[in-house]
């Protein structure tokens, strides 16, 4: 069952060209890591990833820098040196 072609959902299936995403749901609220882990209306939980800045958007290596979509609406680079706040605990 493929997707819906008038349905556009940021972060399912609609990303800036040129980079891939992951989503730091580690991050995010108990509900929300429910929504994306449930079958079928998951696909709703993405924009709303995206939009707390949960998503991550990481470069394709071969894709010219120049000709790589803007990027906006909360989503956030995946550096290599950046570490996701949700996979950091402070010591006390």
């Amino acid at each position: 069952m493929g997707h819906s072609p008038g349905v556009r959902l940021t972060g399912w299936n609609v990303l800036p060209a040129g980079y891939g995403a992951r989503f730091d749901t580690a991050a995010a609220p108990l509900w929300l890591r429910l929504l994306y882990r449930t079958p079928v209306v998951d696909r709703f939980a993405h924009p709303l990833l995206v939009r707390r800045g949960l998503g991550l958007l990481t470069p394709h290596p071969h894709w010219p820098e120049g000709e790589r979509g803007p990027v906006s609406g909360g989503w956030r680079p995946d550096e290599p040196a950046y570490v996701d706040p949700g996979s950091v605990t402070e010591l006390r």
